[in-house]
């Protein structure tokens, strides 16, 4: 690659006529004709000359996808699996091996676990594109290129001022292509972006993960999309945030939860949304049969939208991960959510950062949290918690080892406190007879006056 182009070129056209590096050749095609795209195509529509050259990037990732965990897996494993297959054909080869020799090279099921699932015909690669234009004539270069190329596995074209036509013109080639993760953010998608690509959503059969954060969609988008995706069987991944959802965008998305029968991973994250559209959104949410993961972050929805969240979460929900960082919940909140996570045995990982919870919260929180299960990981940061609330939280360690993640970062903290049990010291003692007792126990303490416990 420090050569001249022309060198290049020649050494690319050596490993197309080897049967063994022809793959790789073909990596290598997509880098060089990536690199054509933004170079070598004249820029259509507004120009990115105003962008500074740090902001701009063109990166690859390369490596052998397992299907097993759905990853690509680093090339720096493929000796590992050529060893493995060469050494599982010749079992007598394996016999006359010494001991040592065998554990080293065939007996390490972690080995065997990491290139079992790897398909070895096809290394695949991720193209990420950010900074630079991609409207126009690019965007219909962008569309050809994924169209050639199989081994096109993620395509990240975030911030490259692609609007709704040139959305469409990329989702010609994704039909025909092998794209499992499409990357729009900061785009002006729009809503003529977004009814162009629920056109292509309702026929995909590869997009596994869409997101489509901060690409100016709002109701009438979301309709369009929502709609398609009602009958997917395929996207896992669907990424909402920083956009104009509010109530009535959660009704297009809450029927759209009702149906669908793949999505388990929804971010709505800053997306305008109060405690109307909470309920809303949560009647989706409890008849959803594969939602697990939810991020309501920075919605006002308040103690309102907390109650209404409430009414609708039971054992029948699949929820696993919640998090409701910056969604206005005060005291009064926690008593609700204090029913739910005694009830719902379910959640694993909650989320409750830069709320006003306070003591008193904390207080109507503990005894569920004593007697729940289910909940590894808590989220408490930026609370306005002092070392009352946060004795009262390791008490709660004490009875629930169930607990292995507690934050609780930029809280008030050796600050001040009015139980006489309370004191700095007597909590500084207490961490460490609780960690000891469990050792998988982190507690996270940055940002408070004793964050040296």
């Amino acid at each position: 690659m420090e050569g001249t182009l022309s060198q290049f070129l020649s050494f690319c056209d050596v490993l197309k006529s080897k049967l063994t590096y022809h793959d790789i050749a073909v990596i290598l095609d997509v880098m060089k004709e990536t690199y054509d795209v933004i170079f070598n195509i004249p820029v259509t529509g507004v120009c990115s000359t105003g962008i500074p050259d740090e902001d701009k990037s063109i990166t690859f990732e390369i490596g052998y996808f397992n299907n097993q965990l759905g990853k690509l897996k680093p090339l720096v494993q493929l000796e590992k699996a050529r060893d493995y297959k060469r050494y599982s054909r010749d079992s007598m080869l394996l016999k006359r091996s010494s001991r040592i020799s065998y554990m080293s090279s065939s007996s390490d099921t972690t080995l065997i676990d990491e290139v079992a699932g790897l398909d070895l015909s096809v290394p695949m690669i991720n193209v990420s594109i950010s900074g630079y234009s991609l409207r126009g004539s690019r965007a219909k270069a962008v569309a050809t290129l994924i169209e050639k190329y199989e081994c096109i596995l993620e395509l990240h074209v975030g911030k490259t001022q692609m609007q709704g036509a040139d959305i469409g013109t990329l989702a010609v080639g994704l039909p025909k292509s092998n794209i499992s993760v499409l990357d729009l953010r900061l785009n002006s998608v729009g809503n003529e972006g977004a009814k162009l690509l629920s056109c292509f959503l309702q026929k995909n059969s590869s997009i596994k993960n869409l997101n489509l954060s901060s690409t100016g969609v709002d109701c009438d988008g979301f309709k369009n999309i929502c709609e398609a995706l009602k009958h997917s069987t395929c996207i896992n991944e669907l990424d909402f945030s920083f956009l104009e959802v509010a109530d009535s965008g959660c009704i297009a998305i809450g029927n759209m939860l009702k149906q669908n029968r793949s999505l388990t991973k929804l971010r709505l994250r800053s997306a305008n949304i109060s405690w109307i559209g909470c309920g809303i959104l949560f009647e989706g949410v409890q008849q959803s049969k594969t939602l697990i993961e939810l991020d309501m972050s920075r919605n006002f929805i308040g103690d309102d939208g907390i109650e209404m969240m409430c009414r609708h979460l039971n054992d029948k929900t699949n929820l696993l991960e919640l998090n409701l960082e910056n969604c206005g919940i005060t005291a009064s909140g926690c008593s609700l959510l204090a029913d739910v996570i005694q009830s719902y045995k379910t959640i694993k990982n909650l989320d409750l950062s830069s709320n006003f919870i306070a003591d008193s919260g904390i207080s109507k929180l503990a005894a569920s949290l004593e007697r729940n299960k289910s909940i590894k990981t808590l989220g408490l940061n930026m609370c306005g918690i002092t070392n009352d609330g946060f004795s009262k939280l390791l008490d709660v360690l004490e009875c629930n080892p169930t607990i292995t993640l507690m934050k609780l970062c930029y809280n008030r903290l050796g600050r001040e406190y009015t139980n006489p049990a309370a004191a700095s010291d007597d909590l500084r003692y207490r961490v460490r007879i609780v960690t000891s007792s469990n050792p998988k126990l982190k507690l996270l303490l940055w940002g408070n006056a004793f964050d040296d416990a």
